[in-house]
């Protein structure tokens, strides 16, 4: 059994978090966040599958990220934060 101050539990825990807040992303902010930084696509790419101009995931990915640091930092989504 590990000690809940290790290294690799506090590790675990954090992944856990980030899965979860990612999760809670609208559907579109998860998309393109995972497109981006998972998958390393391009915004052109990304762009042309969504629909919308490279200014427009920009936005999306600079939202998506402002939503899971908040997350990270224990603040849960607005009901209205999870629509845009």
């Amino acid at each position: 059994m590990e000690c809940p101050m290790t290294p690799q539990a506090d590790e675990a825990d954090e992944l856990r978090r980030l899965e979860r807040a990612v999760a809670n992303l609208p559907a579109m902010q998860r998309y393109i966040f995972l497109a981006k930084c998972r998958d390393g696509r391009p915004y052109a790419e990304i762009a042309a599958r969504t629909r919308l101009s490279r200014k427009g995931v920009q936005k999306r990915l600079a939202r998506a990220l402002y939503n899971i640091r908040r997350q990270m930092d224990g603040e849960h989504l607005r009901w209205w934060q999870r629509w845009f």
